[in-house]
């Protein structure tokens, strides 16, 4: 069965935003890729961060497949590097024929060679990353990955802001 799968870097996306000081609602975003694409097949990789099991748990029951990276600490900062398992995952799916079109929500250069072999076999790349300084010049340069920004989207993926006391 091919199909358009959905692969989410969320260390990249999430810490794309907040060095743009925007603090994005995974929950909104998973909702407009589920609006646009159709696709019932949407995969979050991340760290198992205990301060994130809520949000974890909205996902899981939203239908999103969770994969979960070990923790580690790296310069007093955790870390759960998952460029590895999203590439295992995408390269498992191409080779099984599971997928037709893989959307790869990362601006992360570490990815091109992956595109290059989803090219080869005629599966279509879309790119979206968070906004244009957060993608990859090496992404970019791909003429056949389509690449779209997040950022583009502002409140529709966006935490709303309590409104300011008088």
């Amino acid at each position: 069965m091919s199909q358009t799968v959905v692969y989410i870097d969320a260390a990249n996306i999430i810490l794309s935003a907040k060095n743009c000081n925007i603090e994005l609602d995974i929950l909104k975003v998973v909702r407009h890729l589920q609006d646009s694409f159709r696709t019932e097949r949407i995969i979050y990789f991340s760290g198992n961060f205990a301060s994130m099991r809520n949000l974890f748990l909205e996902l899981e029951n939203s239908g999103i497949e969770m994969v979960y990276k070990e923790i580690y600490n790296e310069n007093n900062k955790s870390k759960a590097n998952c460029d590895v398992e999203i590439s295992h995952r995408i390269t498992c799916d191409m080779l099984l024929s599971q997928v037709e079109k893989i959307v790869v929500l990362s601006g992360d250069g570490d990815f091109v060679h992956l595109y290059d072999f989803a090219n080869a076999r005629d599966i279509a790349v879309k790119v979206i990353a968070f906004d244009p300084a957060s993608c990859s010049r090496m992404v970019k340069k791909r003429q056949f990955t389509k690449v779209s920004y997040l950022i583009e989207l502002g409140p529709k993926i966006t935490k709303e802001k309590p409104p300011a006391s008088t």
